[in-house]
């Protein structure tokens, strides 16, 4: 609760950030697709950019780019297909 958007905006990226933090500490790996009009990583919520596991897990793409959305999703699951299960 607040009625500020900037604080709201902040404890929305601090919560996020945490979660995002918690789950790449409990060993899951975190990918992140983000559509912005200019198809950057600029005007984006804060968090994203330190939400994926790493850089190769982050994808951005702008409006009508479908060769960087397919080739995002392309990644993603090359990834998961070399993915194996322990324990």
């Amino acid at each position: 609760g607040t009625t500020n958007m900037t604080t709201a905006i902040n404890t929305i990226d601090n919560n996020a950030l945490s979660i995002c933090q918690s789950m790449k500490n409990n060993g899951v790996y975190v990918y992140l697709l983000g559509y912005s009009p200019d198809g950057s990583a600029a005007g984006l919520p804060t968090f994203m950019s330190s939400c994926a596991t790493g850089q190769n897990y982050a994808f951005w793409f702008g409006p009508g780019d479908w060769t960087a959305f397919n080739t995002a999703l392309n990644s993603i699951a090359d990834s998961l297909v070399n993915l194996w299960l322990s324990k």
